[in-house]
């Protein structure tokens, strides 16, 4: 496990961490989970941001590696995410009782897809196994490279999805936000065209669904991409 913290157990909480111009990478083959804030987490992650880049093999994601049980709120990460098995942005994998809730990636995901393993790969998370994403968004291109005898399933928001996806939002190199959909279901889960869907109807989106389950966190659009604040 590597990151900030390799492994997060329940009773842990990570909260106002700010990462900047990382250089997190692992290089073993199989087992690792890397995520700049923490490696493997089962605990509560809040209000950090990562820059720079991560890099490893399976369970690979801006902020977390893997995140089981626990949640990630109101986390960004700009790095550069490269990996092979489950990469997202900000999140390689999800499972169990974990949510994701008022996220966002800018940062370019990169897959080297392993010869023989199922691939899964998205500008938010890879394989979404959770509880639940409400309020995110990923603006970074997800390429690969190779191929594999599995299954692969690589998309601009999520690789794979078993859960439920509320005002989730991406602009990037993909049209389709997710692949493979396992009992998951999508709500106002849309790409940002710029006429049609521009950023502010998803800000608008964004911060109703964030009202309505009963999150302080808001976005506002003074920029080019939304940003998030706390209320």
């Amino acid at each position: 496990y590597a990151g900030l913290f390799g492994w997060l157990n329940k009773a842990g909480t990570v909260k106002n961490v700010v990462m900047e111009g990382v250089q997190i990478t692992s290089n073993q083959i199989y087992g690792g989970s890397i995520g700049g804030v923490a490696g493997y987490s089962w605990g509560t992650i809040e209000n950090c941001s990562v820059s720079g880049s991560v890099s490893g093999t399976v369970y690979v994601g801006g902020v977390v590696g893997a995140q089981i049980d626990g949640s990630i709120t109101g986390c960004s990460s700009s790095a550069t995410v490269k990996g092979m098995v489950d990469v997202g942005g900000v999140a390689g994998q999800t499972n169990s009782s974990a949510t994701l809730t008022a996220c966002y990636a800018t940062g370019n995901v990169i897959i080297e897809i392993d010869p023989v393993k199922n691939i899964s790969g998205g500008g938010l998370v890879g394989f979404n196994g959770g509880n639940g994403v409400l309020a995110c968004y990923a603006t970074g291109n997800v390429t690969s490279t190779g191929s594999s005898t599995g299954n692969v399933h690589i998309f601009g928001l999520l690789g794979d999805n078993y859960t439920t996806v509320t005002a989730c939002y991406w602009k990037n190199n993909h049209e389709q936000g997710f692949g493979y959909k396992k009992a998951g279901t999508g709500t106002e889960v849309t790409k940002v065209d710029g006429s049609v869907v521009t950023w502010q109807k998803a800000v608008d989106a964004m911060n109703n669904a964030l009202q309505n389950a009963g999150s302080k966190w808001r976005y506002e659009l003074n920029g080019t991409l939304p940003t998030l604040r706390k209320q």
